[in-house]
């Protein structure tokens, strides 16, 4: 299977951004991977060789701008959503889908895991209209759609296109279904899993039946997705206590 994972920001430093590497080593065990990210003074991004990356660029050419970080306070020089310019969103927009359509062409991934249910997650549901997509959702994005209605209003819309989506815990699945459900398309929202509370046993017996099942991934099967979901709940056991 070719899965492609995309996030916004720095692929380590924070939660969502160790959650993401960590799931993306775990991958390149048994599938083909690739990963679209934010990176910036040269830091150093550690994957395997054989995973392809598309990383975007901040602090050099049109985005001039640090990293924008879903939240406020970094462990890292960043940008705040809020501060955002309309010249700064579209520069912003137009590096991640160059990157993501290049991904899309040059890798033909079967799978998108996009991480935080934000911004660019609703491009990546643009890019990927064709392919299954599972969004995981990090708490922050709810804090930003709270304190960020206008760029929600704007570049957030129907997040109820993917196929699966992860809540940080139980207590975020109202939310975030909420937020999910203020854009309604023509596609019901489909499953809502909060990914700390899964039985190890089960999640490898799914990993196995997921394996032996591979071959049989087609557009909108919900049950592969169903897998994947649990081959990521995995890794979140290990990362509950990250502030991200």
């Amino acid at each position: 299977m070719r899965i492609l994972h995309v996030l916004a920001q720095l692929p380590k430093k924070t939660g969502s951004g160790v959650y993401f590497t960590n799931t993306v080593q775990y991958m390149e065990k048994q599938h083909e991977n690739a990963v679209v990210y934010g990176v910036q003074d040269g830091i150093p991004i550690e994957f395997a060789e054989q995973t392809k990356q598309y990383p975007v660029e901040f602090k050099q050419g049109t985005l001039t701008f640090p990293i924008v970080g879903m939240s406020d306070e970094m462990p890292y020089e960043s940008t705040k959503y809020s501060d955002l310019t309309q010249e700064m969103i579209s520069n912003w927009r137009a590096a991640f889908l160059k990157q993501l359509e290049t991904a899309k062409e040059a890798f033909e991934p079967d799978v998108i895991i996009s991480h935080h249910c934000w911004m660019l997650s609703s491009l990546v549901l643009d890019v990927f209209d064709d392919k299954p997509v599972m969004l995981i959702n990090h708490g922050t994005d709810i804090r930003q759609t709270n304190l960020n209605p206008e760029l929600f209003e704007n570049w957030v819309h129907d997040l109820n296109r993917a196929d699966k989506v992860l809540a940080l815990s139980q207590k975020d699945v109202a939310p975030i279904s909420d937020i999910i459900r203020k854009r309604i398309s023509k596609n019901p929202l489909h499953h809502l899993f909060h990914h700390h509370t899964m039985n190890c046993s089960i999640m490898i017996r799914h990993l196995i039946q997921l394996l032996q099942e591979v071959t049989c991934l087609r557009i909108g099967s919900h049950d592969i997705l169903t897998h994947e979901v649990i081959i990521i709940q995995f890794f979140a056991l290990s990362f509950h206590g990250f502030n991200i």
